[in-house]
This record gives C-alpha cells, sequence and structure tokens, in this order.
C-alpha cells in the first residue's frame, strides 16, 4: 500500500506525544509504562517503513499484463 508512510509518522507522533507526558509524570510505573508504549509505536512506525519498502520492491518486479 502506497501512503502509508504517512501512518508510519503517525506512529512516531504518539510515540513522542508518549513521551512528552511520561516526562512530565513523577510516578515511575507509569514512566515505564509510558515509555514502553512509546517504543511499541515506534516498532509499529519501522514495521510499516518495511512494509513500504516491501511493497514499492513488489511493485517493481511486478510483470506488465
Amino acid at each position: 500500500m502506497f501512503g502509508d508512510g504517512e501512518k508510519a509518522q503517525r506512529y512516531r507522533e504518539h510515540a513522542a506525544e508518549l513521551r512528552k507526558i511520561a516526562a512530565a509524570i513523577t510516578d515511575g510505573n507509569t514512566q515505564r509504562l509510558l515509555i514502553s508504549l512509546a517504543e511499541e509505536y515506534e516498532r509499529l512506525a519501522a514495521l510499516q517503513d518495511g512494509r513500504d519498502d516491501l511493497d514499492r520492491n513488489l511493485a517493481a518486479f511486478k510483470k506488465p499484463d
């Protein structure tokens, strides 16, 4: 799916927002949870980037009908 780079960017924005919230919280457990969630969003973004790369590569090899 082309254009899903926007999805990866949204994941990164969510991660940044969670880190910002975590920085303002004093409870260590909550901070760790928010940072863990941010890391998962970053992982999702990386997976989406990889999927976009794969889609582009597959499209390059697609045989014309």
